[in-house]
C-alpha cells in the first residue's frame, strides 16, 4: 500500500477560459503563479493567458500534448519526486476532457503525490447548460471521427442513446455531420454551439434538415470551434408527437367542413403522419 510522501511535489489540474479570459478563478490564477512549472498544450496559447494576468512564463512552461505525453512522463515524475509543484493546463477548458493528462494523473496517483483540482470552465458543461435539453443524464463522445469509414457507425451509436448527447465537431466537417444526422436521426433536436464565450458566440437550434437550410444562408455557422448537443429520445418523441403550426392551421380549417375522423384522415395524408396525431389534437 502506497503511503503519501509529503516531500513530493503537488500536481495542480487547472481549468482555463474557453474563450473569454475573464472566466478564470482566483484559485486557478494562484496555482499558476505558485507552481514551479506549467505543463501546457501550446506554449503560445498559455503565454497569452499568463501574460494577461502578469504571471511569469520564462523557463516555467513545458510543452505537454498528446504527441509528447508518453515521452515526457518520466521527466515530469522526476520533477514531482524532487518536490517541484506542477500545474497541468490545456489550451482551453478543463484538462483531460478530450485533452492529454489521463496517463499523467494515473502515474501521479501511483506515486502518491497530492493532486489539487482547480475547477472552472468546460466547453462540455457550457454547451449542455445552454442547449435547453434534459440534463438528468447525458454522455460525451469527444470529437467525431475524421475518417469517413468510421463516421457512420459513430452517428449510429449516438442515435441509439436514450440520453442527451454532446460531441465536438470541426467546422470543416459540420456539413457532412448534419447530412449524416439527417439520414440517421432526422427528427432529433440539435443545438449547435459555436465560439462559446467569444466575441462571435452563436447558437443554432432545430432538427438537422432545418440547420442544413440555415447553413446555406449563414456562412458563419461553419467557422470557429463547435460543439453539438443532441436531445434525448424523450424530447425526440415529444417533437414527433406534437403538431407544427402549419399542421394545426390546416387540420383546423379542414375540420370546419368535415367530421373529426375524416379531417384527421385527410390531414394525415397531406402531411404523411399518423391520423391519430390529428384526431387526438381535434379531440382535446
Amino acid at each position: 500500500m502506497l503511503v503519501k510522501n509529503t516531500r513530493l511535489g503537488k500536481l495542480y489540474i487547472v481549468s482555463t477560459p474557453i474563450g473569454n479570459l475573464k472566466d478564470i478563478s482566483q484559485r486557478s490564477l494562484d496555482a499558476l503563479k505558485e507552481a514551479d512549472f506549467c505543463l501546457v498544450e501550446d506554449t503560445r496559447v498559455t503565454k497569452k493567458l499568463l501574460n494577461h494576468y502578469q504571471i511569469q512564463t520564462k523557463n516555467r512552461l513545458i510543452s505537454y500534448h498528446k504527441f509528447s505525453e508518453k515521452k515526457k512522463l518520466k521527466d515530469i515524475i522526476l520533477k514531482l519526486s524532487s518536490g517541484k509543484d506542477l500545474a497541468l493546463v490545456s489550451d482551453a477548458g478543463t484538462p483531460l476532457i478530450s485533452d492529454p493528462g489521463s496517463l499523467l494523473v494515473r502515474e501521479v496517483v501511483s506515486l502518491g503525490s497530492e493532486i489539487v483540482v482547480c475547477p472552472g470552465p468546460s466547453a462540455v458543461i457550457t454547451a449542455l447548460t445552454v442547449s435547453g435539453f434534459n440534463l438528468d443524464k447525458f454522455s460525451f463522445y469527444g470529437f467525431s471521427p475524421s475518417k469517413d469509414s468510421e463516421r457512420e457507425e459513430f452517428f449510429k451509436i449516438l442515435g441509439s442513446k436514450n440520453e442527451t448527447v454532446i460531441f465536438f465537431e470541426t467546422s470543416r466537417n459540420l456539413a457532412k455531420t448534419l447530412s449524416s444526422l439527417n439520414k440517421i436521426m432526422p427528427t432529433r433536436e440539435l443545438c449547435i454551439c459555436r465560439e462559446m464565450t467569444k466575441l462571435y458566440e452563436s447558437y443554432y437550434r432545430g432538427i438537422s434538415s432545418e440547420l442544413i437550410e440555415m447553413m446555406k444562408i449563414n456562412e458563419n455557422m461553419v467557422k470557429g470551434e463547435i460543439a453539438i448537443v443532441l436531445s434525448d429520445l424523450e424530447e425526440k418523441k415529444i417533437k414527433e408527437e406534437s403538431l407544427s403550426l402549419e399542421e394545426i392551421r390546416i387540420v383546423e380549417m379542414i375540420s370546419e367542413f368535415l367530421p373529426k375522423k375524416e379531417a384527421s384522415k385527410l390531414a394525415a395524408k397531406m402531411f404523411k403522419r399518423s391520423k391519430k396525431d390529428f384526431y387526438d389534437f381535434l379531440s382535446k
